[in-house]
């Protein structure tokens, strides 16, 4: 995992996840990160959470990304949460934004302030192929360029002035 990787090299940063377990493992192995539990999406809405198992990176508010599971088990895991958006969740800026969100990647890279917040390099999930040409655009309109893709993950480093 990409936060793990930065975390054993010494930085730290704000974890935000839809799981009270995962959020509870964090505080354990990062606790000088800020932990935040929360369904992050672009709008503050009432939505349905599926969960696959309390430790599975497949949980989700995507009721699309739900149906991919193929899995009759998970409807009995669900409840329903309120989704916050990251620019009302976070107050500081940070350097390294890593979304990783389920099918709902772009939606809320799009509601994220990227002039206040202005990471230098992005990396964000794309499970559909089709997706890269709209991500592509939408980055350099905010002066990013594609750097690097490693298996469903694309990097995007912001240009120096």
């Amino acid at each position: 995992n990409n936060t793990y990787l930065l975390h054993k090299k010494g930085w730290k940063g704000t974890n935000i996840d839809l799981n009270q377990t995962s959020i509870d493992l964090f505080k354990i192995l990062r606790p000088h990160d800020q932990n935040i539990c929360a369904a992050v999406s672009d709008k503050i809405e009432k939505v349905e959470v599926y969960l696959e198992n309390l430790f599975s990176p497949l949980n989700t508010i995507s009721p699309d990304r739900f149906k991919l599971f193929h899995n009759d088990t998970l409807q009995k895991k669900t409840y329903h949460v309120e989704t916050k958006t990251i620019n009302g969740l976070i107050n500081h800026k940070f350097d390294f934004l890593n979304i990783d969100i389920e099918g709902l990647d772009i939606k809320v890279l799009k509601s994220i302030n990227l002039k206040f917040f202005n990471p230098k390099l992005i990396c964000i999930e794309i499970l559909n192929p089709k997706d890269e040409i709209e991500l592509n655009d939408y980055l350099v309109k905010y002066g990013y360029y594609f750097v690097k893709k490693m298996g469903p993950s694309y990097f995007f480093q912001k240009i120096p002035k």
